[in-house]
This record gives C-alpha cells, sequence and structure tokens, in this order.
C-alpha cells in the first residue's frame, strides 16, 4: 500500500511539474502613475488589436487575467495626460508579467 501510495505521488509530480511550464496565457498587472509617482485613478488601460482594455483602480493599479502569450501593443490614456504606449513581449513568460507605466501631464 505504501509503495503503491508512494509510486502515485511521484507521478502526480512529475505530471505537475511537465504542465507547469506549458501554460499558454499569464496575467499582465501593472500600475499607473504621474511623473510625481502618485497613483493615477481611473485610467484607461488597453491592448491594441483587441477589446481588452480596463481601467485603473483607487491605487493606479489594473490586471489583465488570462492573456494569451504573444507580443502586445498597450496603451494608457487619461485626460489632461499625454497618452503612453508600450509594447510587451510575453512569449518567453513563464509567469505573470508586471509593468510600471508613467503618465506626463499635457502641457497646454
Amino acid at each position: 500500500m505504501k509503495k503503491t501510495l508512494l509510486t502515485a505521488t511521484i507521478v502526480l509530480f512529475f505530471a505537475t511539474s511537465i504542465f507547469a511550464g506549458n501554460e499558454k496565457t499569464v496575467s499582465v498587472k501593472g500600475q499607473v502613475t504621474d511623473e510625481q509617482g502618485i497613483p493615477i485613478v481611473g485610467a484607461k488601460v488597453a491592448i491594441e488589436g483587441s477589446e481588452a482594455s480596463v481601467y485603473t483602480d483607487f491605487d493606479g493599479f489594473f490586471i489583465f487575467s488570462e492573456i494569451p502569450k504573444t507580443s502586445y501593443a498597450v496603451k494608457v490614456s487619461m485626460i489632461s495626460f499625454e497618452e503612453q504606449k508600450s509594447t510587451i513581449n510575453l512569449q518567453n513568460n513563464s509567469s505573470d508579467k508586471r509593468m510600471s507605466i508613467v503618465l506626463k501631464n499635457k502641457q497646454l
């Protein structure tokens, strides 16, 4: 009985290890701040070429869950700030991607 349980545990461990590195999606998390480091509430963060977009929370944080691993252009916009675009490559990421985005005030 102990030998069967040990064998089953080892097989389960290796099966989990094999599939852990083959995830096809990741999460993209980040924070949007201004030039002084103050979080920007309500900034729109969008993945260009898709319908995926979110808004930052009260601390300037955002998250996209289960994003397929490929390259994306991320666009961040907010009234009275210059639009910011960044390219992220998720193809080689084995874990979640974290971003820090700084928006500059628009010059009038």
